[in-house]
């Protein structure tokens, strides 16, 4: 026998949402399906409209394009500000596109994506990024890498590479 789907019983069905209609489709064998305010496809009664989302349950709410739409703008206030990239974190192209669907309601809310956008946001800051300095004097290469912004100063001592060095 398939396991059935069971509603949430704590949750009431569409809890917290307008409903403007219930319809019943011929081929869902009697399941209802509801149309809420500011989602553009019928909604199930076993699907979840609370927000955050849990495991195999996402959610189908304004609350969800809602908290797609905070993230969008966050980034896009990032950019506008010309905030370097070391200073925050940046959202690839993919995760921008699964975003954009949610804002506008193309997709529900999934529970992975949500805790990984999450936790990513508010990891450790991304690491400074490594400069590589040249420099010649003294008939000798000498080759450096720094990972602070500040420059070397001219009279610091680097080990001088030589054809045939220390391993030689």
């Amino acid at each position: 026998m398939p396991h059935a789907r069971i509603a949430n019983p704590d949750q009431p069905p569409w809890a917290g949402q307008e409903v403007i209609r219930v319809v019943t489709r011929p081929a869902t064998h009697g399941r209802r399906y509801a149309l809420i305010w500011g989602w553009p496809t019928p909604v199930s009664e076993l699907a979840r409209t609370l927000m955050p989302p849990q495991p195999h349950r996402p959610v189908y709410s304004r609350e969800a394009r809602r908290w797609a739409k905070q993230q969008l703008d966050a980034n896009r206030a990032h950019r506008r500000l010309k905030v370097p990239k070391a200073q925050r974190r940046w959202i690839g192209p993919i995760t921008l596109r699964w975003l954009r669907a949610v804002a506008r309601g193309e997709q529900p809310l999934s529970h992975r994506r949500y805790t990984s956008l999450l936790t990513y946001l508010a990891g450790p800051p991304p690491p400074a990024p490594v400069k590589l300095q040249i420099r010649l004097g003294g008939g000798a290469l000498a080759v450096g890498f720094r990972r602070d912004a500040a420059p070397l100063p001219a009279d610091a001592a680097w080990p001088v590479l030589t054809p045939g060095g220390p391993r030689g």
